[in-house]
């Protein structure tokens, strides 16, 4: 019988019947340069595929790690040595087709099911796939005599690579010759000394992806695949940048003759486009800085809520959206599925955040995609997480932005409320740093350090909970709200009352039974009235007054609320105010203004109103003009969630929004919702 192991699976296996006594978890995802969760998966795989040829699997004792019998070893390297086993899963060689075809214009169908092990018509159809994941970046390959080539943009090309590999890591080894390697070590060498010259830090992530992607496009230059680009332009104050000057430089000196405007334009754009953790003081843009106090102000009053420490949330959005600039001008904004457990765990705050991020997606001209809105997200999630740092036990260690190492402290700040976190640090900062924690939590695996460390993903799975409650037990640091008091109590009657033949099994299940039953009770939390039951026909509203100014357009909105009896007098007064103090935070979107203010200030029930206005009028001055005024009633910080998610999905389409400022009645604006909602 014949049976395929992916390219990850063949190289645990190496190390299983390589190693003397046990390899962890940890030790895995390091070598083979996976996440832990893919150590685990590819684990269960490989142990179900060594079943099917009569092969016994990995063993694992606990607290060493996992280990293959030497009959198992044996077993597994005659039967790779005599079968031709698939190297490759469908996915692995849809990169490597993509990567032939990007470096070499001489690309081969035949050689690349040679060295991959598989049929022609095999690849012909990863093919098929690989041309569905290209399309929308209008993308495709193309057939003539002389073989297959890329045809599409220059831009989208390397957008779609930076893309995939940012997706998905793991990728970025599968093809990696030794000019490749070389390359990749010269880039690295390259940023970190930009980080020095110009007192900047990029994330260890970027980093690990950037040598990566570029060392591939390098290599594409080098084989004359591409020569020049679309013509890309870049402004006299940019080629002033410490990012243009050392690009000119970097590549004047590798390139020669083949550096073009085209490449130290497109590499400017990219450095200044990356997620940093820290930006030199002279390249803030003051812009952008007043922008984010209007964006901070804005999702202060929609969450009633206010930050422990302001001016380090104000200063790591600067920094955050100063590379976001980039990278949305330069049509490359980041796009990743991890980051959607956000949206479905932090509904609030991503609501929150997409409200309030009009200003900037103002200042740029274009709007941010759901992947970018999370990740400006997390830096509230995490400022509204903090407390109290003092007698920290556990350090968290991150490589990705200060977004991310934030969101990290988030999730186990709301998983563990009784433990003490120290603020996350990145692997650099570890060295020579005094050490007062009792343990480490990191994203990334750790040397030269003799605390206890847990690499989890940066996203926590509940796989990551359930190792970090037996690592916290093992390091003997209690948390008596989280999950661990329940399952004790639970286990204690288990074993008191039956007689237990699979105990390890029995406690993992017990412990995902009570893992998502929290997070079902979570959600069940958030469930609030539609945006139709809000929003109805009676809190539809029109005026033609050429007269009214924005204060009196916000009193007129609020009135059916204010009969119905959902607020009173003082919320009007409230919101008119907020405005006068704060300024046009309230302007939403193009012609388009959410009206609110603290449930405290005169809210009764839940309620929205809604008023369209047959002109254009000034909210306090003549840079915001709006159409369109939404008022909200809140009288808590959940209830309206549901409806104000709803509302923020249509003010989002375009097409939408034109159909309510166009509408000629409440019914058409009625209809439009109800249909969202079907």
């Amino acid at each position: 019988m014949k049976v395929q192991f992916n390219q990850s699976q063949l190289k645990i296996i190496d190390l299983l019947v390589k190693v003397k006594y046990f390899m962890t978890v940890g030790d895995m995802s390091e070598k083979v340069k996976v996440s832990e969760r893919s150590v685990y998966k590819n684990l269960s795989s490989l142990n179900k595929k060594l079943k099917t040829l009569n092969i016994e699997g990995t063993r694992n004792v606990y607290g060493q790690g996992y280990y293959l019998s030497e009959k198992s070893k044996q077993q597994i390297q005659k039967y790779l040595a005599n079968e031709s086993s698939n190297k490759y899963s469908s996915l692995e060689r849809q990169y490597i087709v993509f990567i032939n075809l990007l470096i070499d214009s001489r690309f081969s169908v035949q050689k690349i099911a040679q060295g991959c092990g598989v049929s022609k018509q095999t690849i012909l159809k990863d093919i098929q796939s690989l041309k569905q994941k290209m399309k929308s970046f209008e993308i495709t390959i193309v057939s003539n005599y002389w073989g297959h080539f890329l045809q599409g943009q220059e831009i989208k090309i390397r957008q779609f690579l930076f893309s995939w590999l940012y997706s998905d890591h793991e990728l970025a080894g599968i093809y990696e010759t030794r000019e490749i390697k070389e390359l990749k070590v010269l880039i690295s060498q390259w940023l970190s000394s930009f980080e020095n010259a110009n007192n900047i830090i990029y994330s260890d992530e970027f980093i690990y992806i950037f040598a990566n992607f570029y060392a591939l496009i390098l290599k594409r230059i080098f084989n004359n695949a591409v020569l020049k680009g679309k013509k890309c332009t870049i402004s006299a104050k940019l080629q002033e940048t410490p990012e243009y000057k050392f690009s000119s430089s970097f590549l004047s000196i590798l390139l020669g003759d083949r550096c073009s405007d085209f490449e130290n334009n497109y590499l400017t754009f990219v450095l200044l486009g990356v997620q940093k953790r820290k930006l030199p003081k002279d390249s803030i843009n003051t812009e952008i800085s007043n922008i984010v106090y209007v964006i901070i102000n804005s999702f202060k009053n929609l969450a009633d809520c206010a930050f422990k420490d302001e001016s380090k949330l104000h200063q790591d959005l600067v920094v955050h959206l100063a590379t976001t600039f980039f990278r949305v001008k330069y049509r490359q904004q980041y796009q990743n599925s991890d980051f959607d457990s956000i949206k479905e765990n932090y509904p609030d705050i991503y609501i929150y955040t997409k409200m309030s991020i009009h200003p900037f997606e103002r200042f740029i001209g274009a709007s941010l995609n759901n992947y970018e809105v999370g990740l400006v997200s997390i830096y509230f999630a995490s400022e509204i997480s903090r407390k109290n740092e003092n007698d920290s036990k556990v350090l968290l260690v991150s490589s990705g932005s200060n977004g991310s190492a934030g969101f990290l402290m988030t999730q186990m700040v709301e998983q563990y409320p009784n433990v003490s976190f120290s603020l996350p640090i990145a692997p650099s900062e570890l060295t020579n740093r005094p050490i007062e924690e009792r343990a480490i939590i990191t994203n990334i695996s750790l040397t030269g350090t003799k605390l206890p460390w847990l690499k989890v993903n940066s996203v926590l799975t509940s796989k990551d909970f359930e190792n970090i409650d037996n690592f916290f037990q093992l390091n003997g640091i209690t948390n008596s709200e989280n999950l661990q008091t329940e399952f004790k109590a639970m286990m204690e009657t288990i074993y008191d009352n039956t007689n237990v033949i699979h105990g390890k099994a029995l406690e993992k299940g017990i412990k995902q039974i009570l893992v998502d039953k929290k997070k079902h009770e979570k959600k069940k939390k958030r469930i609030g009235p539609l945006l139709s039951e809000v929003l109805t026909e009676d809190k539809i509203k029109f005026s033609h007054d050429k007269t009214l100014n924005w204060e009196q357009a916000i009193e007129l909105c609020s009135q059916p609320l204010l009969t119905a009896g959902n607020i009173t007098q003082s919320y009007i007064t409230a919101m008119i105010n907020n405005v006068k103090d704060n300024g046009p935070y309230i302007n939403i979107g193009t012609e388009i203004a959410l009206a609110h203010a603290r449930p405290s200030q005169g809210v009764n029930r839940l309620g929205m109103s809604l008023l369209l206005l047959d002109h254009d009028i000034d909210l306090v001055d003549k840079e915001h003009k709006i159409k369109l005024i939404i008022v909200l009633a809140a009288q808590d910080s959940t209830s309206h969630l549901r409806a104000l998610s709803e509302l923020a999905k249509i003010l989002g389409n375009k097409e939408d929004v034109s159909k309510i400022m166009n509408a000629k009645n409440a019914i058409e604006i009625e209809d439009l919702i109800k249909k969202g909602e079907k």
